[in-house]
């Protein structure tokens, strides 16, 4: 039996698909969102989980998450608050 992970789903998408980038990772819009704008980010190296990205990596994604954020809250007008 084939395995769909392998490899990772991620390592196609396109980088004219990409919202944000920076050296370790990128945002993408979710091909099957759950609100307005969900959206995802994706580190570039491929890793099993969460918890074997370096701290660089995890920086490199929080950065794109304030990015985008700030960037939809200018779009919309809206005060988005992270809780």
């Amino acid at each position: 039996m084939r395995n769909p992970n392998n490899p990772c789903i991620f390592c196609f998408t396109k980088k004219k698909e990409y919202l944000f980038e920076n050296e370790l990772a990128y945002a993408t819009t979710d091909t099957y969102p759950v609100s307005k704008f969900h959206s995802l980010i994706i580190p570039k190296r491929c890793v099993k989980n969460y918890f074997d990205l370096t701290s660089k990596e995890i920086l490199a994604c929080n950065k794109l998450t304030v990015s985008y954020t700030h960037l939809r809250a200018h779009e919309t007008k809206a005060n988005l608050v992270c809780r």
